[in-house]
């Protein structure tokens, strides 16, 4: 049943892709993007890289301090986040990437999965709340230009935003409620199916709950530094996006409007959970820039740029990242297989 919707969600996105692009009109559509700035295009897809990199490097300070025991080079925690990414930006939810880097980071980096997972909500709450912000300020910029309708959509778009924010940090403040209601539904299942009771407070489910819980809570000083270096790191994230969304309007001849840039970059990143493979840039910035008067041509090309520099750009990059990673990691184990086996023939023969 879950993979036919997903099927179903990815032939909707599809449609409104196509849709998109004709409405822009093929021909118009091809004429923008042969005419656009390659320099300032190539700049964007630099930054692009670069986000990558201070992502990886926030995933890394927030393990720092929450359980992980090994040490790991950064080329595998890039490995771990950039696969991770890669997977989250062709895969509907954008959850299925998640699991696959908090079991990364739980197979290769040492990382509770409770404790993986806590990580990964706290990354998400940060990257929520200031996709909100952005949007709300860079509305309150925009909201007297636009046209048509998108104004009431937005809004209603941001309204949804705000109470997933609400909900959310409620998590983050209380996860004690998590493991009272673990609790409740563990007693449940016991009594429903007595053949499978387990009363123990150590069952697995329990016990990532707890571990998450733990880690949510968690609230010393180290704790605080991490959250503050991530929240720093963020901040320098988001502005990227920003900037990226800025310069494609520029390179394509657009005028330039980072409150535009603001709206295009908040209100695609809270969809990308409904809209998959870049569907999200592409209508969101068709919706957005149409409704300030710049040309459906140009508002869909800004979109398949954005796209095509972010969200489709990952899947190599990811793949290869974890390629590379995977293969060092191989010829360092052989080497060390080799020194072990080597030591002992050594002493065999003394």
């Amino acid at each position: 049943m879950r993979s036919k919707f997903d099927t179903l969600k990815y032939i909707g996105c599809l449609v409104l892709i196509v849709l998109a692009i004709l409405i822009a009109d093929p021909r118009s559509l091809w004429d923008t993007i042969a005419g656009v700035d390659l320099y300032l295009i190539s700049f964007v897809i630099i930054l692009y890289v670069l986000n990558l990199v201070a992502k990886s490097y926030r995933w890394k300070v927030l393990m720092s301090d929450n359980g992980s025991c090994i040490k790991p080079p950064f080329r595998t925690v890039f490995a771990n986040f950039s696969f991770s990414q890669a997977v989250n930006n062709v895969t509907p939810g954008r959850v299925l990437g998640e699991a696959t880097r908090i079991y990364g980071a739980s197979s290769r980096l040492g990382v509770k999965a409770g404790v993986g997972t806590a990580l990964v909500v706290t990354e998400k709450i940060m990257d929520l709340v200031m996709a909100t912000s952005i949007t709300i300020f860079g509305m309150a910029i925009l909201a007297p230009v636009l046209l048509g309708n998108i104004r009431n959509e937005l809004g209603g778009i941001i309204i949804i935003a705000v109470i997933l924010n609400l909900i959310l940090i409620a998590i983050l403040a209380k996860p004690k409620y998590l493991v009272i209601i673990g609790n409740h539904i563990h007693k449940l299942f016991t009594r429903i199916f007595p053949r499978k009771k387990d009363v123990s407070v150590n069952s697995s489910p329990l016990k990532f709950l707890n571990t998450f819980a733990d880690s949510m809570a968690a609230s010393d000083k180290a704790k605080r530094r991490t959250l503050l270096g991530a929240s720093v790191l963020t901040t320098l994230i988001w502005s990227n996006e920003i900037l990226r969304i800025f310069l494609i309007i520029v390179a394509l001849g657009a005028p330039s409007n980072i409150a535009a840039a603001l709206v295009v970059t908040g209100v695609s990143a809270l969809s990308a959970v409904f809209l998959v493979a870049g569907s999200n840039h592409i209508l969101i910035s068709s919706a957005v820039l149409s409704a300030i008067g710049i040309s459906s041509g140009v508002a869909t090309s800004v979109g398949i740029i954005a796209a095509l520099t972010s969200i489709w750009l990952s899947v190599p990059i990811g793949l290869l990242a974890y390629f590379i990673d995977d293969r060092i990691n191989k010829v360092s184990f052989n080497k060390e297989a080799s020194k072990r086996a080597y030591s002992t023939t050594g002493k065999g023969d003394d």
